[in-house]
Protein backbone atom coordinates (compact mmCIF):
# COMPACT_ATOMS: atom_id res chain seq x y z
CA UNK A 1 0.00 0.00 0.00
CA UNK A 2 1.47 3.04 -0.64
CA UNK A 3 -0.32 6.60 0.63
CA UNK A 4 0.90 10.45 -1.03
CA UNK A 5 1.01 13.05 2.19
CA UNK A 6 1.59 15.25 -0.28
CA UNK A 7 -0.48 15.98 -2.83
CA UNK A 8 -2.88 19.27 -4.13
CA UNK A 9 -5.81 19.13 -6.57
CA UNK A 10 -7.47 22.85 -7.62
CA UNK A 11 -6.94 25.55 -10.20
CA UNK A 12 -3.88 28.16 -9.72
CA UNK A 13 -3.64 29.84 -13.47
CA UNK A 14 -0.87 31.74 -12.18
CA UNK A 15 1.18 28.91 -12.16
CA UNK A 16 -0.68 26.99 -15.29
CA UNK A 17 -1.64 24.44 -12.60
CA UNK A 18 -5.02 22.92 -13.51
CA UNK A 19 -6.32 19.53 -11.50
CA UNK A 20 -9.31 18.08 -10.89
CA UNK A 21 -10.18 15.01 -8.70
CA UNK A 22 -10.34 12.71 -11.72
CA UNK A 23 -7.28 14.00 -13.08
CA UNK A 24 -5.31 13.44 -9.88
CA UNK A 25 -6.85 9.66 -9.66
CA UNK A 26 -6.24 9.14 -12.54
CA UNK A 27 -2.20 10.31 -11.54
CA UNK A 28 -2.40 8.14 -8.61
CA UNK A 29 -3.01 5.26 -10.55
CA UNK A 30 -0.35 5.44 -12.94
CA UNK A 31 2.03 5.77 -10.03
CA UNK A 32 0.54 2.85 -7.88
CA UNK A 33 -0.63 5.29 -5.11
CA UNK A 34 -3.78 3.91 -3.19
CA UNK A 35 -4.81 7.46 -1.11
CA UNK A 36 -3.54 10.63 -0.52
CA UNK A 37 -3.72 13.13 1.36
CA UNK A 38 -4.56 16.26 -0.58
CA UNK A 39 -6.27 20.15 -0.30
CA UNK A 40 -6.87 23.27 -2.52
CA UNK A 41 -4.06 24.32 -4.17
CA UNK A 42 -6.66 27.85 -5.07
CA UNK A 43 -7.65 27.98 -2.09
CA UNK A 44 -3.55 28.15 -0.87
CA UNK A 45 -2.49 30.45 -3.41
CA UNK A 46 -5.80 32.42 -4.15
CA UNK A 47 -6.77 33.30 -7.76
CA UNK A 48 -7.70 29.96 -8.49
CA UNK A 49 -10.52 27.83 -7.50
CA UNK A 50 -11.37 24.60 -5.80
CA UNK A 51 -12.00 21.07 -6.63
CA UNK A 52 -14.74 18.52 -5.23
CA UNK A 53 -12.07 16.41 -3.00
CA UNK A 54 -14.82 14.04 -1.65
CA UNK A 55 -13.91 10.50 -2.61
CA UNK A 56 -13.09 7.16 -0.50
CA UNK A 57 -8.92 7.31 -1.70
CA UNK A 58 -8.64 11.03 -0.77
CA UNK A 59 -8.31 12.28 2.37
CA UNK A 60 -8.62 16.20 2.65
CA UNK A 61 -7.04 18.88 4.44
CA UNK A 62 -7.78 22.13 5.04
CA UNK A 63 -5.62 25.10 3.67
CA UNK A 64 -5.07 27.62 6.49
CA UNK A 65 -4.09 31.40 5.70
CA UNK A 66 -3.16 33.92 8.21
CA UNK A 67 -6.39 35.59 7.43
CA UNK A 68 -8.50 32.25 8.08
CA UNK A 69 -11.41 32.25 10.63
CA UNK A 70 -9.99 29.37 12.49
CA UNK A 71 -13.28 29.48 14.01
CA UNK A 72 -14.85 28.36 11.04
CA UNK A 73 -13.16 25.18 10.05
CA UNK A 74 -14.89 22.24 10.20
CA UNK A 75 -13.65 19.90 12.62
CA UNK A 76 -14.37 16.38 10.09
CA UNK A 77 -11.05 16.46 8.93
CA UNK A 78 -7.72 14.88 9.84
CA UNK A 79 -5.46 17.86 9.22
CA UNK A 80 -4.66 21.41 7.96
CA UNK A 81 -1.91 22.95 6.02
CA UNK A 82 0.00 26.33 5.95
CA UNK A 83 2.66 27.85 3.64
CA UNK A 84 4.69 30.25 5.44
CA UNK A 85 7.33 30.94 3.02
CA UNK A 86 4.42 32.16 1.35
CA UNK A 87 2.25 33.13 3.47
CA UNK A 88 3.65 35.62 6.73
CA UNK A 89 2.55 33.80 9.44
CA UNK A 90 4.92 34.77 12.09
CA UNK A 91 4.94 32.15 14.74
CA UNK A 92 5.09 34.18 17.97
CA UNK A 93 1.70 35.55 17.52
CA UNK A 94 -2.11 35.23 18.22
CA UNK A 95 -2.82 33.43 15.08
CA UNK A 96 -0.07 30.41 15.26
CA UNK A 97 -1.24 29.87 18.63
CA UNK A 98 -5.00 29.84 17.45
CA UNK A 99 -4.26 27.81 15.07
CA UNK A 100 -2.43 25.96 17.34
CA UNK A 101 -4.78 25.18 20.26
CA UNK A 102 -7.65 23.84 17.66
CA UNK A 103 -5.30 21.31 16.09
CA UNK A 104 -4.86 20.37 19.54
CA UNK A 105 -8.67 20.24 20.35
CA UNK A 106 -9.51 18.54 17.10
CA UNK A 107 -6.30 16.51 17.25
CA UNK A 108 -5.18 17.90 13.87
CA UNK A 109 -2.20 17.39 12.31
CA UNK A 110 -0.56 20.76 11.17
CA UNK A 111 1.37 19.76 8.05
CA UNK A 112 4.37 22.61 6.93
CA UNK A 113 4.53 23.76 3.05
CA UNK A 114 8.05 25.12 3.11
CA UNK A 115 8.67 24.75 -0.71
CA UNK A 116 5.97 24.05 -3.94
CA UNK A 117 8.45 24.74 -6.58
CA UNK A 118 12.39 25.88 -6.97
CA UNK A 119 11.93 29.70 -5.70
CA UNK A 120 13.66 30.59 -9.17
CA UNK A 121 10.14 29.42 -10.47
CA UNK A 122 8.16 30.42 -7.73
CA UNK A 123 9.13 33.36 -5.17
CA UNK A 124 8.64 32.94 -1.57
CA UNK A 125 7.64 35.81 0.70
CA UNK A 126 9.42 34.82 3.48
CA UNK A 127 12.69 33.57 3.30
CA UNK A 128 13.31 29.30 4.42
CA UNK A 129 15.68 29.83 6.92
CA UNK A 130 14.15 32.54 8.67
CA UNK A 131 10.78 30.19 8.65
CA UNK A 132 12.67 26.99 9.90
CA UNK A 133 14.42 30.02 12.66
CA UNK A 134 11.15 30.61 13.79
CA UNK A 135 9.36 27.14 13.83
CA UNK A 136 12.28 25.92 15.41
CA UNK A 137 11.02 27.97 18.46
CA UNK A 138 8.05 27.55 17.99
CA UNK A 139 7.28 23.88 18.33
CA UNK A 140 9.20 24.02 21.32
CA UNK A 141 6.14 24.97 23.02
CA UNK A 142 3.84 22.77 20.82
CA UNK A 143 5.12 19.00 21.95
CA UNK A 144 1.52 18.02 21.85
CA UNK A 145 0.37 19.17 18.09
CA UNK A 146 1.47 16.77 15.56
CA UNK A 147 3.57 18.42 13.01
CA UNK A 148 4.84 17.15 9.20
CA UNK A 149 7.51 18.94 7.53
CA UNK A 150 6.78 19.20 3.70
CA UNK A 151 9.46 20.51 1.07
CA UNK A 152 12.39 20.96 2.55
CA UNK A 153 15.45 19.13 0.76
CA UNK A 154 18.30 16.85 2.06
CA UNK A 155 21.22 19.77 3.25
CA UNK A 156 18.44 21.50 4.57
CA UNK A 157 16.97 18.26 6.15
CA UNK A 158 20.45 18.27 7.75
CA UNK A 159 20.53 21.80 9.00
CA UNK A 160 17.79 21.23 11.60
CA UNK A 161 17.98 17.44 12.71
CA UNK A 162 17.34 18.41 16.55
CA UNK A 163 13.96 19.84 15.25
CA UNK A 164 13.12 16.50 12.62
CA UNK A 165 14.38 14.22 15.81
CA UNK A 166 11.64 15.25 17.57
CA UNK A 167 8.46 12.77 18.54
CA UNK A 168 5.58 14.99 17.70
CA UNK A 169 7.73 16.04 14.10
CA UNK A 170 7.74 14.17 10.86
CA UNK A 171 9.43 14.81 7.57
CA UNK A 172 7.54 13.88 3.77
CA UNK A 173 10.02 13.27 1.40
CA UNK A 174 9.09 14.54 -1.93
CA UNK A 175 11.92 16.70 -1.98
CA UNK A 176 14.64 14.96 -0.74
CA UNK A 177 15.90 14.18 -3.83
CA UNK A 178 19.95 14.62 -4.17
CA UNK A 179 22.52 13.78 -2.79
CA UNK A 180 23.19 9.93 -4.15
CA UNK A 181 20.75 7.78 -1.63
CA UNK A 182 18.67 10.80 0.41
CA UNK A 183 16.71 8.71 2.01
CA UNK A 184 18.85 5.76 3.17
CA UNK A 185 21.36 8.65 4.34
CA UNK A 186 18.41 10.60 6.13
CA UNK A 187 16.57 7.59 7.72
CA UNK A 188 19.89 6.73 9.30
CA UNK A 189 20.22 10.04 10.66
CA UNK A 190 16.34 10.78 11.94
CA UNK A 191 14.73 6.99 11.66
CA UNK A 192 12.48 5.73 9.11
CA UNK A 193 9.71 6.26 11.34
CA UNK A 194 9.50 9.62 11.05
CA UNK A 195 9.49 9.70 7.46
CA UNK A 196 6.32 10.35 4.80
CA UNK A 197 6.04 9.25 1.50
CA UNK A 198 4.57 12.21 -0.44
CA UNK A 199 5.13 13.29 -4.35
CA UNK A 200 4.27 16.53 -4.79
CA UNK A 201 1.34 16.38 -7.43
CA UNK A 202 0.70 17.46 -9.97
CA UNK A 203 3.93 20.43 -9.18
CA UNK A 204 5.98 17.03 -9.69
CA UNK A 205 5.16 14.00 -11.57
CA UNK A 206 4.16 11.30 -8.65
CA UNK A 207 5.96 8.20 -10.23
CA UNK A 208 9.64 9.49 -9.56
CA UNK A 209 9.26 9.84 -6.28
CA UNK A 210 7.56 6.45 -6.06
CA UNK A 211 10.42 4.80 -8.48
CA UNK A 212 13.19 6.45 -6.21
CA UNK A 213 11.82 5.22 -2.95
CA UNK A 214 11.67 1.42 -4.26
CA UNK A 215 15.15 1.96 -5.64
CA UNK A 216 16.74 3.34 -2.38
CA UNK A 217 18.16 0.42 -1.08
CA UNK A 218 16.44 1.01 2.00
CA UNK A 219 15.14 -2.33 3.63
CA UNK A 220 11.18 -3.63 2.92
CA UNK A 221 10.49 -2.71 6.54
CA UNK A 222 11.59 0.65 5.86
CA UNK A 223 10.22 0.97 2.97
CA UNK A 224 6.72 -0.24 4.32
CA UNK A 225 6.82 2.29 6.90
CA UNK A 226 7.58 5.38 4.48
CA UNK A 227 5.03 4.50 1.97
CA UNK A 228 1.97 3.95 4.29
CA UNK A 229 3.01 2.78 7.43
CA UNK A 230 3.81 5.84 9.36
CA UNK A 231 1.04 7.09 7.59
CA UNK A 232 -1.69 5.11 8.71
CA UNK A 233 -0.62 5.62 12.14
CA UNK A 234 -0.30 9.48 12.20
CA UNK A 235 -3.88 9.07 10.36
CA UNK A 236 -5.19 6.98 12.88
CA UNK A 237 -6.19 4.15 10.40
Amino acid sequence: MIIDFNAHAGAWPEQHISVDKDRLLHLMDESGIDMAVVSNIGEAMGGGSGTDLKHERLIPFHTVRPDTDIKSLNGHVKGVRVYPTYHAWGFSGSRWANLLERAEGEGWIVQVYLRLRDPRALLQQVALADVMQSLSDAIESSCYVRLVITGMNFFEAESYLPLLRRKNVWFEISHLQHPMAPLDKLARKIGSSRMLFGTNTPFFYPFVTTFRTMHSGLSQEEMNRILSGNALSLLDM
